[in-house]
């Protein structure tokens, strides 16, 4: 099932800044560094702004919506088989499957496939940075 999203590009910049705070701050909270990317950013910051627009606006609102919708760290961290790209019905693979499957390059579902499949790469990388920075800090801890 895809969950539609307003097409992102056309959001006015405050509120395509919203979302990436969200994503930053609640979002991705395993990501230590996510507040230090934007610490002393100013919202008027034109390289901010052309950041936060389009694809990537696109791609940050996806990944809130599934957190939101319970597909947060716990359960990514579930999927340690690769599963997050792989499964033929749900994962990445399959998502690019469906975009080439569209019958026009322009089709507004085959974009929508594509972030979905991206957001999905988003959240197997998060995965395996939570997993390394797992494996760091027991190699820390040990006695």
């Amino acid at each position: 099932m895809i969950m539609q999203t307003t097409h992102t590009s056309k959001l006015a910049p405050e509120q395509a800044l919203e979302v990436r705070r969200l994503y930053a701050e609640g979002g991705h909270s395993q990501d230590k560094l996510a507040p230090q990317r934007w610490k002393g950013r100013k919202m008027s910051d034109p390289k901010l702004l052309a950041a936060a627009d389009g694809v990537c606006i696109s791609l940050l609102a996806r990944r809130a919506a599934q957190i939101r919708g319970g597909y947060d760290a716990a359960h990514d961290d579930e999927h340690r088989d690769g599963a997050i790209v792989t499964n033929a019905e749900w994962g990445v693979t399959a998502r690019l499957r469906k975009a080439a499957d569209c019958e026009s390059t322009d089709d507004p579902v085959r974009r929508e496939h594509l972030v979905v499949a991206a957001s999905l790469l988003v959240a197997e990388i998060e995965r395996i940075d939570r997993a390394r920075e797992r494996l760091l800090a027991a190699k820390e801890v040990k006695p």
